[in-house]
């Protein structure tokens, strides 16, 4: 049996060698991600990356969203249309100044204060409570920050566009305050993902408070229903509400062949 391994071992290192190619098992990162780094690297370069993803993810997830939200107001909503029923003003104005302005100031004001919460692994201190909490926390008051980012921008475009139409109301808080949602919600989640080896540290130091459930929540999917076609409440819930406003007007609808709407009213008849 030793021979056999021994004979084994050696062909393989053969065909490593041949083929330049190995059958062993990469060795898995430390944090679940190469993206995160090593356990051995300096906390400077740490913050460094942190900051860096939080940065990226921030404004990728904000830009979808006002991406998202933008497709929403225009082809889920033709009517009334922010471009011919609306102020100029309004929609080129006033709504990219202020997607510039919080998506900067707001992005670096954000991940500013949630790096000044991560002193005390930065500068390689002992956590006390009140660091252990905080940074357990910091998933959450960085999604909450967006969230109120999204919430200011849905009441001032529903306010705008509000007095042009009183149409444009439930229309605009309907698609800006679900996109804020989900943007807000993501950002929870890539916080805790790029949060990971400082929250080792925090594990190590004491035991973990309870989270608040904030992602789950939202990701939860609605009762009813078969499991296969489950889906997250918000997305589910605003294609519903989209869906049955189409259905609510009737106008919208395309034309059926001739004939079409008098066989429908037979067939009811009967």
């Amino acid at each position: 049996m030793v021979a056999k391994r021994s004979t084994a071992q050696r062909l393989g290192r053969v065909l490593e060698r041949v083929t330049q190619q190995s059958g062993r098992l990469p060795e898995t990162p430390a944090y679940g991600s190469w993206l995160l780094g090593r356990v051995s690297e300096s906390q400077s370069r740490r913050r460094v990356r942190i900051q860096l993803i939080l940065t990226v993810f921030i404004v990728g997830a904000n830009l979808i969203g006002i991406a998202v939200a933008a497709l929403l107001l225009t082809v889920a909503f033709p009517t009334p249309s922010i471009f011919s029923d609306a102020p100029l003003w309004i929609t080129f104005g006033v709504t990219p100044a202020y997607c510039t302005i919080a998506l900067g100031l707001g992005t670096y004001l954000i991940t500013h204060r949630t790096i000044r919460g991560l002193r005390w692994a930065i500068e390689e201190h002992e956590p006390t409570q009140a660091d252990e909490r905080a940074t357990f926390a910091a998933p959450f008051w960085l999604a909450f920050g967006v969230l109120m980012l999204w919430v200011i921008g849905t009441g001032l475009l529903t306010t705008l566009y509000g007095l042009a139409d009183s149409t444009f109301i439930p229309i605009v808080g309907f698609c800006v305050s679900v996109c804020g949602i989900l943007v807000s919600t993501a950002c929870y989640l890539f916080t805790e993902f790029a949060l990971r080896p400082v929250a080792a540290q925090a594990l190590e130091a004491g035991r973990a408070p309870r989270r608040a459930a904030f992602a789950s929540r939202v990701l939860l999917p609605l009762p009813g229903g078969p499991t296969r076609a489950r889906t997250p409440g918000v997305p589910r819930s605003s294609s519903s509400l989209i869906e049955y406003r189409a259905a609510a007007s009737p106008a919208a609808w395309p034309a059926g062949p001739p004939g079409c709407g008098d066989r429908l009213t037979s067939a009811r008849s009967t």
